[in-house]
Formats: structure tokens, C-alpha cells, sequence
């Protein structure tokens, strides 16, 4: 029984130490990308580090399929998924971080994705911005808080 015990524990610390590296690796990437801190600079920074966290929580919950994976983050990571969680999560924002969201969502773009409508659009645009913000000023445990959140209140899970 005991012998179990030890090696769920184990696992468990393991399972957090990769997590840890994984945010710390795509931490480390965003702030290389985004030298300026402009609003298309918090976009790509708050899309790669909100991507790598979906995708590392599902990757370490294990037993998944590459494509099941891929699936599955796509689900969350695409703008509707973004648009409706930035949507339920601006009253839980502060009122620094509103503006950050704002500033995102009210910056000029050239194109749109192509299964998204403009509302959706700007809208995750603002949320990513919102994540890359938090990414470059190092409130990754604030980043990770409100994606949970985020998710909760729309009814999703990991």
C-alpha cells in the first residue's frame, strides 16, 4: 500500500515539474517575441502563451491521441471559445487588465480568420492580449487562474 502511495505522489510531482517547464520554456518565448509591447505584439505573445496552456494541461492529463489532442485544444483555442470567455470573465478583471483587454480588442487589424465573425474576432483578440500582457509582466499564476475560470464559467472542461 504503501509502495502505491509513493509512486502517486512521485507522479504527481513529476506532472507539476513539467508543467512548471513548459510555462517557464513558453514564458521565456513570449517575452523573446515581444521586445515592444504593442497591441499586435500582446496578441501573438497572449495566443502562443493561452495555446500552451490548454495544450500542456491536456498533455499531462495523458491518454490522449495526437489528433484527439489537437481536437480538443483547437476547441479552446479558437476565437468563438475566446470571444465567449472574455465575455463571462469581464467582471472578474481588473481595472487595469479591462484596459489592456480593450486596447487589444479595439486595435486595428488588416485580415479576420476565416470561421470567426468580426465580433468573435476582435473580441479573442482582446483576450489574447490580455494573456500575452499578463504573460510579459510575469502573472502567469493570474494568466492560468483566469483561463480556468474562464472555462468554468462557460461551461467547459479540460
Amino acid at each position: 500500500m504503501e509502495l502505491t502511495e509513493h509512486f502517486k505522489k512521485k507522479e504527481m510531482r513529476e506532472e507539476g515539474r513539467r508543467l512548471l517547464i513548459a510555462l517557464f520554456g513558453a514564458a521565456v518565448y513570449s517575452a523573446g517575441v515581444n521586445l515592444f509591447i504593442v497591441p499586435a505584439g500582446l496578441y501573438s505573445g497572449g495566443m502562443m502563451g493561452f495555446a500552451q496552456v490548454i495544450r500542456t494541461v491536456l498533455v499531462c492529463r495523458g491518454g490522449r491521441q495526437a489528433n484527439t489532442l489537437h481536437k480538443r485544444a483547437s476547441s479552446y483555442v479558437k476565437a468563438s471559445a475566446q470571444a465567449a470567455m472574455i465575455e463571462k470573465l469581464q467582471e472578474d478583471l481588473t481595472e487595469e487588465e479591462l484596459q489592456v483587454y480593450k486596447r487589444g480588442r479595439n486595435a486595428k487589424t488588416v485580415s479576420m480568420a476565416k470561421h470567426a465573425t468580426m465580433h468573435d474576432y476582435r473580441h479573442a483578440t482582446g483576450f489574447e492580449a490580455l494573456m500575452g500582457y499578463l504573460y510579459l509582466t510575469g502573472q502567469m499564476a493570474r494568466m492560468i487562474d483566469l483561463i480556468k475560470l474562464g472555462i468554468e464559467k462557460t461551461g467547459g472542461t479540460l
